[in-house]
């Protein structure tokens, strides 16, 4: 937990210290195109097999255009025009707001995209700790479940930040009065990684171990059988039932 804390705040810190965004956002753009491409058209594919109504539909939620993909493009071919298509989005808002005003708004929603989905990610650490025992493992140690588990959901929430921060930045409308963004120091971070990551320092320096939570049950009201119960839960943690689906694959997909 301490080590996931630390990569939090030292990517708060590398953002804080960043003044241009606009290069970096590209390039996480170009990075998630490819990863469409291939979860929808796997390599060594026959078009046939190739889920091209799927890759529109998904194109339109996240960028909100309408890519046209003809029979007679090859798989390169559709990564260069979503590419052309992605990249001339967030050139028509740098042209429209400036550059500096372009780069302070993305500033301001990577940072705070990072802040709520580690808020998140720490809401789902308590559930799985609250819920682990209620699941059987048979001769499994459930810390070491917990350690398994925590790292996934730690790389799934990272997962999600970059699509978080590339949909907010291809539908953000800017207002030209934004505020400085000076005053979102990373020391008013609401989860405290600063601390934590001193604490971690010092852990270090004593020839300390990094200690993993205990395993025990701090949710005595959350009621597995009971939905209302569970209170606000984030698409990629574990369902609280004790399915050990994500809770967007088991309970979430119904509402």
């Amino acid at each position: 937990m301490n080590e996931q804390r630390k990569v939090i705040y030292e990517q708060r810190i590398q953002i804080m210290k960043e003044q241009k965004f606009d290069d970096i956002l590209i390039d996480k753009v170009h990075i998630h195109n490819k990863y469409l491409i291939d979860k929808f058209i796997p390599d060594k594919s026959y078009k046939e097999e190739w889920q091209i109504k799927e890759l529109i539909h998904e194109t339109h939620r996240i960028y909100n255009i309408n890519l046209v993909i003809n029979d007679d493009l090859s798989k390169k071919d559709i990564v260069k025009n979503l590419n052309d298509e992605t990249s001339k989005i967030f050139k028509i808002k740098k042209d429209e707001f400036g550059e500096d005003i372009f780069n302070e708004a993305l500033k301001r929603i990577f940072l705070l995209t990072l802040d709520q989905l580690w808020k998140e990610h720490l809401h789902a650490l308590d559930r799985l700790k609250a819920g682990i025992n209620l699941r059987a493992y048979g001769q499994k140690d459930p810390l070491n479940e917990y350690k398994f588990e925590a790292f996934k959901l730690f790389e799934d929430m990272f997962l999600e930040l970059d699509e978080n921060i590339i949909i907010t930045c291809a539908k953000i409308q800017i207002s030209h009065e934004l505020g400085d963004i000076d005053n979102l120091d990373s020391s008013d971070n609401v989860f405290e990684t600063k601390k934590d990551y001193n604490l971690l320092s010092d852990q270090k320096k004593s020839g300390g171990n990094v200690k993993m939570p205990n395993i025990v049950n701090n949710n005595a009201t959350m009621d597995p059988k009971n939905p209302a119960t569970w209170g606000k839960i984030s698409r990629n943690e574990l369902c609280p039932c004790g399915s050990s689906k994500k809770y967007k694959y088991c309970h979430g997909s119904i509402i």
